[in-house]
């Protein structure tokens, strides 16, 4: 059995960029703790997995992989405190995440939903597994 992939590298299931500003603004108040996290944000713990995931994939937070507790990196630090520039710290986020820059890699212009399917697809069955590169080694 391969070994499962880093947070940060998969696609998050989550899409409310209202509900990833709160969590991160509770981390950075100190919380830490999933339940807790839950209770706070009125959503279910699995919610707040999705949502810390989103964090890890923008580099807004870094995750323990054994207590899947969530605190904020240097930039999450500066997108809870940014204020009236948090939405330019966020777009730093995102056109700093890899997928993103090698999606973008050699354009000028976002790809269409298809572009971006094509794109996911090539990731998906093109690329080799974590096995196939070890032993190419």
């Amino acid at each position: 059995m391969s070994a499962r992939p880093a947070r940060q590298t998969l696609i998050p299931n989550a899409n409310n960029v209202r509900l990833l500003a709160r969590l991160v603004e509770l981390v950075a108040r100190g919380v830490r703790d999933n339940r807790t996290l839950a209770m706070l944000l009125d959503c279910e713990v699995r919610t707040v997995n999705y949502y810390t995931q989103a964090g890890d994939w923008l580099n807004l937070l870094s995750t323990d992989e054994k207590t899947l507790q969530p605190t904020l990196t240097r930039l999450g630090t500066e997108y809870a405190f940014a204020g009236k520039d948090r939405g330019r710290v966020y777009a730093r986020a995102v056109w700093q995440n890899p997928f993103v820059v090698q999606l973008m890699d050699g354009r000028t212009k976002l790809p269409d939903s298809t572009g971006i399917a094509q794109f996911i697809h090539c990731l998906l069955y093109t690329s080799p597994s974590p096995r196939d590169r070890q032993k190419s080694r």
